[in-house]
């Protein structure tokens, strides 16, 4: 299993840049873009949808034909082969995970700013286990673990298919006080008992990470990669 991290940088991303990349997506696709009200959003929706093809062109192959399960995940048909893979984008970030496997997800959040309503917005998504553990920390670190947890809610959500929808509250995320991932709980039961596994971490101080998956044991060691922009979707024709 193979994980990246794309960095864009915002600035340096001229219109004509940008016109060049939308090309190389559906006039669907454009049109979802378009009714973007921030460029940044459409920039990072934009490099989520090339992605896939940017994987492909690295391992030598030719440009995926991109489907949707009636489940919802996503994957991509290359040389007759299917492949899982799952996007998240948030701030400078976009994240793509890819493999093997049957069902993946991941997800990015960046952690809340001092001063935000997030964590109180989003209480009633929240499990009673977690709703007791934030309460005990500081406001800094309650800020760290809510964007942690947050992160493996919506990676598991993904990864079945089914999205927020499914219900938050049932998914109970239990974190050490060194702010990992203990155990990933849904409906009281441990998704481990089911075979799932899961990996979690830090990018650039400000953001907390979740990838997801049904797999064998053997993919547990997953690393992330960093991915520049000029090196890697801006390359793309």
């Amino acid at each position: 299993m193979r994980l990246f991290a794309l960095f864009i940088p915002f600035a340096s991303i001229s219109q004509e840049e940008y016109n060049r990349l939308s090309e190389l997506v559906s006039q669907d696709i454009r049109v979802r873009l378009a009714k973007y009200r921030l460029r940044e959003d459409a920039i990072r929706s934009l490099a989520g949808r090339l992605f896939p093809r940017w994987y492909s062109h690295t391992q030598h192959l030719p440009n995926p034909t991109l489907y949707t399960r009636p489940t919802g995940q996503p994957y991509m048909l290359i040389n007759g082969e299917n492949r899982e893979y799952s996007v998240s984008h948030e701030g400078n970030y976009v994240l793509f995970v890819t493999g093997n496997i049957s069902n993946i997800g991941v997800d990015i959040c960046i952690i809340p700013p001092e001063g935000s309503d997030m964590v109180e917005g989003l209480n009633d998504a929240l499990s009673p286990s977690e709703k007791i553990f934030l309460k005990s920390l500081t406001l800094g670190e309650r800020r760290k673990a809510f964007a942690l947890l947050w992160t493996a809610k919506e990676a598991y959500t993904k990864a079945i298919g089914v999205g927020i929808p499914f219900g938050p509250s049932r998914i109970s995320v239990t974190l050490s006080p060194q702010l990992h991932v203990e155990s990933i709980m849904v409906d009281q039961i441990d998704i481990r008992s089911k075979g799932w596994k899961f990996v979690s971490g830090q990018l650039a101080e400000t953001y907390y990470w979740t990838t997801i998956w049904l797999g064998p044991s053997s993919e547990m060691e997953v690393k992330m990669e960093l991915v520049e922009w000029n090196d890697s979707i801006s390359n793309l024709q």
